[in-house]
């Protein structure tokens, strides 16, 4: 989904679109606000990019200055699904 043209409003209930190009074509994956509580909870469904419908739940806790984000995926089809959604793999920054 990074790089992807996002377009919703961002309420319950509401569709979510994400557009792009991924190695030269055009995709478009689907899905729906499922709950919503801004800034620090949104849970949505996505279906698109060779991979089954899914839900990702995102929640934002702060403390002490810091900010932990939690994603829980669930409903993929394996956890080779869930892992491996199509992207290329990109190193990530360690966690401090």
């Amino acid at each position: 989904m990074m790089g992807s043209k996002v377009d919703s409003t961002w309420t319950r209930g509401a569709s979510i679109t994400w557009s792009g190009e991924y190695d030269g074509k055009a995709y478009t994956d689907r899905g729906e606000v499922l709950d919503i509580d801004p800034p620090a909870h949104l849970k949505h469904s996505h279906s698109g990019g060779g991979i089954g419908a899914h839900t990702l739940d995102w929640t934002l806790d702060e403390s002490d200055g810091d900010t932990k984000l939690t994603l829980l995926q669930s409903g993929a089809g394996s956890k080779e699904e869930a892992d491996d959604n199509g992207a290329p793999k990109r190193p990530t920054r360690p966690q401090k």
